[in-house]
């Protein structure tokens, strides 16, 4: 199963990540930003773990898929329960949908 997926209504995108995939891991506390091990801004810094909500959905999924696409052909056709792929672009998460073969 992809980590990432159009939801079954085709209005969101829905996380199916194990645990300790890269976007469910965070530090437990508000930081805006993280590194490796411990969150930025806090001193002491909160160490980062997995097992939290997928920090990636609140970008996606904070307008229509329509604007957080970033990908090829405009506008964008979503197909309810296609995996995504949803990148992290410096600002701003954005997502396209993950190409079939085994090397996306």
């Amino acid at each position: 199963m992809s980590d990432h997926k159009i939801s079954a209504d085709g209005l969101r995108i829905e996380c199916h990540a194990a645990q300790n995939a890269d976007c469910r891991t965070r530090p437990g506390c508000e930081a805006e930003g993280w590194g490796e091990e411990y969150c930025i801004g806090h001193d002491p810094g909160h160490p980062v773990a997995g097992g939290h909500e997928c920090w990636q959905l609140a970008w996606v999924n904070n307008t229509s898929l329509e604007e957080t696409y970033d990908g090829p052909g405009a506008p964008v056709t979503i197909y309810p329960g296609r995996a995504v792929r949803i990148v992290w672009n410096g600002y701003e998460c954005t997502w396209d949908y993950k190409r079939r073969n085994a090397n996306a």
